[in-house]
C-alpha cells in the first residue's frame, strides 16, 4: 500500500516516461494451487528483459474450478498479480532491479492474463491435461535518473494456459483444476 501512494505521489508531481513496449518471448507463471495462487514466475523478453519472482495471492478465476466444473462449462482464466504480491529482480538492457515489489521498492511489476477454455467431456481419464491460448499484458514501472520520474515499460504476449483436470469420481463425476501454468513461448 506505501508503494502505491508514494507511486501515485510521484506520479502526480513529477509526471511520467514512457519507455516503451516489451515482448516477453518466453517464460512460465507455475501454480500448484489455483485456490491460493500462490507460484514462481519467470519471463523473459526482447530489450535482454528478465524477470524472476514470485507471484502471491495471485487473483485466479479458475479457482471457481477448485470446486465442481461440469463438461463444457466455460472456465475464465483470467489471472492478475501485482505490485507487493509480485517481488523479484529484473533485468533490463543493462540495469538490475534486485527489489522490484518490496515494500519500500520505487519498481514494481504488473502482470494480467485474459482467455478462457472450456471444461473437457467426461471419459474414462482419471486426469486430462488441455491447453488453451490466452494473452499477456503487464507494466514494469521504474524510476531513472532526477527528477526521479516513473518510466513505465509496457509488457505483451501470447502464451497458453495449460490446465490439468482431476475427475472428481462420485454422483455425479466433475472436473476439478489440480494444476494451472501459463505458458509464454513457440506454441
Amino acid at each position: 500500500m506505501r508503494v502505491r501512494i508514494l507511486t501515485a505521489i510521484l506520479f502526480t508531481c513529477f509526471g511520467t516516461a514512457f519507455a516503451g513496449t516489451i515482448h516477453v518471448r518466453r517464460g512460465t507463471l507455475d501454480f500448484e494451487s489455483v485456490v491460493v495462487g500462490d507460484g514462481p514466475v519467470h519471463l523473459e523478453g526482447d530489450r535482454h528483459f528478465s524477470f524472476d519472482g514470485f507471484a502471491q495471492l495471485a487473483r485466479l478465476d479458475a479457482a471457481d474450478c477448485s470446486f465442481p466444473c461440469e463438461p463444457r462449462e466455460t472456465v475464465s482464466l483470467f489471472a492478475t498479480v501485482v505490485g507487493n504480491d509480485l517481488p523479484g529482480v529484473v533485468e533490463l538492457g543493462d540495469q538490475t532491479f534486485t527489489d522490484v515489489g518490496g515494500l519500500v521498492s520505487l519498481s514494481s511489476m504488473s502482470l494480467t492474463i485474459t482467455g478462457q477454455g472450456t471444461v473437457p467431456l467426461m471419459g474414462k481419464a482419471s486426469t486430462k491435461i488441455k491447453s488453451y491460448p490466452v494473452k499477456l499484458v503487464g507494466q514494469f514501472v521504474h524510476y531513472e535518473g532526477i527528477p526521479y520520474a516513473p518510466v513505465i515499460e509496457n509488457l505483451v504476449a501470447k502464451a497458453k494456459a495449460i490446465v490439468t483436470w482431476t475427475k472428481y469420481v462420485g454422483d455425479p463425476e466433475y472436473w476439478v483444476i489440480s494444476h494451472l501454468t501459463y505458458s509464454i513461448g513457440p506454441n
